[in-house]
């Protein structure tokens, strides 16, 4: 299934509530492979942490029920922090998820002396 218009994909909790939004402006389905290929500006967020990831492409594995990226990330947390990666794996509602070889902003509070 090729999808050159974009996608939209909203996941959801045992209760009905939106938990993640998958958005992309090309994706492409493989059902022999059981993967999905998303690219051009891909937003994954996480409207519980409030916490999101955009990068250029993401692979969606059904079979293993994960989605990942092997190119550069960008995640912007919650308190507005902005971090960049190598790539990120996550489980297929984005509600885990790790940053490969993270680097960017931390936030701290003032040092007394």
């Amino acid at each position: 299934m090729d999808c050159p218009e974009g996608i939209k994909i909203i996941s959801y909790d045992e209760n009905g509530n939106e938990q993640s939004i998958l958005t992309a402006n090309y994706a492409i389905s493989e059902q022999h492979r059981r993967t999905m290929e998303a690219r051009d500006h891909v937003v994954v967020t996480n409207l519980i942490k409030h916490e999101t990831i955009e990068t250029e492409q993401i692979i969606w594995d059904k079979s293993n029920k994960k989605i990942y990226s092997t190119v550069e990330v960008k995640q912007i947390k919650a308190d507005g922090t902005v971090n960049y990666g190598d790539g990120f794996e996550a489980d297929e509602k984005f509600t885990k998820y790790v940053v490969w070889n993270p680097r960017g902003e931390v936030l701290a509070e003032e040092l007394e002396e």
